[in-house]
């Protein structure tokens, strides 16, 4: 009998229509997009955040590469590069960017380079048409082939204009002496173009400019650490960090 009233009740249940699985179905696609948005409003917010965070710290490091592969330039070479050469009759010529892509791994782009015509001239398009990426800061809104990534360059500054400089020369405290600078978005010039920032431009670098991270803009020094430099800094102080033998500090300006 129990078996005969437990077949009775199963026909007496409404078939599992087509329809019905199309609802089971529906309600289960619905929870799982549920979940998914779920997901992504705890996860987003935390995203946005760190964004900038990330994007800055990848500015650093890169500048940091950069200043190292300057450093092992010294290693190799006994000095400094020398901002930019120039051809005989004191045309500019190239950048220093250039001479150390070798060391960045890029030494298929410094082939390519015709080293006795100028930068933009169309014997070097190849070269002036590629972009890297290590001179370039994530943050930055910039064409592609463009850098904020300078030397300190002048007579009594890191980079000597058209000589290689020894580190024997800059006799002020290397960890506060300036050698590279990210520059104001404004004063962004082509990874090759031998064009960087003297003293009126870093000392220039205050709240008005625009910045690719808010505040301030990353430096590294001539012992190759990094630093992010306020955008309120003095420019006294700042004009101490880029000379090389006055026997000045950070501490001794006004």
């Amino acid at each position: 009998m129990t078996g005969s009233a437990d077949a009775s009740s199963d026909l007496d249940r409404p078939p599992f229509t087509h329809g019905s699985r199309r609802r089971v179905w529906a309600v289960n696609v619905a929870i799982v997009i549920g979940v998914v948005v779920l997901g992504l409003a705890l996860v987003l917010p935390v995203t946005r955040s760190a964004g900038p965070t990330a994007r800055k710290m990848e500015c650093l490091n890169n500048l940091r590469n950069v200043g190292l592969e300057v450093h092992n330039f010294e290693a190799s070479s006994g000095a400094l590069p020398p901002a930019f050469t120039v051809d005989p009759d004191g045309q500019l010529l190239h950048s220093w960017r250039s001479a150390i892509l070798p060391a960045l791994d890029a030494k298929d782009v410094y082939l390519k380079i015709d080293r006795s015509k100028a930068w933009d001239n169309p014997a070097n398009a190849e070269a002036y048409n590629t972009s890297l990426s290590i001179f370039r800061c994530s943050a930055s809104t910039l064409p592609k082939s463009h850098t904020t990534y300078l030397a300190v360059v002048g007579i009594n500054a890191a980079f000597h204009p058209t000589r290689p400089r020894a580190l024997s020369e800059i006799t002020d405290g290397h960890e506060q002496t300036l050698m590279l600078i990210e520059a104001p978005q404004d004063q962004a010039v082509h990874w090759m173009a031998p064009v960087d920032a003297d003293e009126q431009l870093v000392t220039g670098i205050g709240a008005s400019r625009k910045t690719a991270h808010a505040h301030g803009v990353h430096v590294v020094m001539i012992n190759g650490s990094g630093r992010f430099l306020s955008v309120n800094v003095d420019p006294r102080i700042l004009r101490t960090l880029v000379t090389i033998n006055a026997n000045d500090s950070m501490n001794s300006s006004p």
